[in-house]
């Protein structure tokens, strides 16, 4: 072959590798191949340049604390869990953006309950202490600020208000079922547990109850009123213990009962809490035998 026409086709032969090893991304490596005549010749093939990594984003802020739900400065916000309605309510909330309550993310103007679904977890195992006011928990909560930053802290919630926070969900059975996230099967013939309410009990929780979700019964006691004649002659309103018994799964009144209200004597005025005792007993240890 003519030289001339050998150093071409030595070009095209190494363009055509080069542009092989390219496509197939191969790494950098010294090849050899062989002229015509015998003589090796060396080529650099070139890796294929591989994408880099995209860089990561800094880390966030860590939260500032929230001590007794004041908000750390320069912000000027507070925060109060409020007794009997366990509603998380703000005060000089300007600069505040958001605020989460157990999980639960709310605007600051709202009055934020305390969601029911954080508390099932929380009181599992311990209904009877909630029931006799006998248990406490720090609910987490979290502040966001409109310039990023956020902070974080706790509100003890227990005693009377966790129980009352039980209570008010229960209580929505005088209106129809009341169920719950991952709810129990009802009880196969005797109920395994009732919660009174509407007045003193003890204990209020009859039964085995290891969650809200494992109350079958809910009794609710209440006052009905009626006339009854003084020995003066005069006539004075007495008010009888009105009993009924709801399952709370289907909101169904399974048996209601008037206990009748004590002698009036001499009429003199009476002032104390309602007493549901005799209607929880009637329910729990007369009812529920008879089913």
């Amino acid at each position: 072959m003519h030289p001339t026409s050998w150093s071409t086709f030595h070009g095209i032969v190494v363009s055509a590798l080069l542009l092989a090893a390219a496509g197939c991304g191969g790494s950098t490596s010294d090849r050899t191949i062989a002229s015509p005549s015998g003589d090796p010749t060396a080529v650099e093939i070139a890796a294929a340049a591989q994408p880099s990594k995209p860089a990561e984003p800094p880390p966030a802020p860590a939260p500032l604390p929230l001590e007794k739900g004041r908000c750390p400065a320069p912000h000027t916000c507070s925060f109060e869990l409020e007794g009997l309605t366990s509603r998380l309510l703000g005060r000089k909330a300007d600069d505040v953006e958001s605020v989460s309550l157990a999980g639960q993310v709310a605007k600051v103007e709202d009055a934020i309950p305390v969601p029911m679904e954080a508390l099932l977890p929380i009181i599992e195992g311990h209904l009877a202490e909630v029931a006799d006011d006998r248990f406490s928990v720090d609910v987490p909560v979290e502040i966001r600020f409109r310039n990023g930053s956020r902070a974080q802290g706790t509100f003890p919630l227990g005693g009377m208000t966790l129980r009352l926070r039980v209570e008010e969900v229960l209580r929505g059975v005088a209106k129809g079922p009341v169920t719950l996230p991952g709810d129990t099967p009802p009880a196969a013939g005797k109920p395994r547990s009732m919660w009174v309410l509407g007045g003193t009990a003890a204990p209020r929780l009859r039964g085995a109850a290891e969650t809200i979700r494992d109350v079958d019964w809910v009794l609710v006691a209440d006052d009905v009123s009626s006339k009854a004649r003084c020995p003066d002659g005069s006539t004075t309103s007495l008010s009888q213990l009105r009993a009924r018994v709801y399952d709370r799964r289907s909101g169904i009144v399974l048996a209601e009962r008037v206990f009748a209200a004590p002698d009036p004597g001499g009429c003199e005025n009476r002032i104390g809490m309602r007493d549901a005792e005799p209607g929880a007993r009637w329910a729990w240890d007369k009812l529920r035998l008879e089913r």
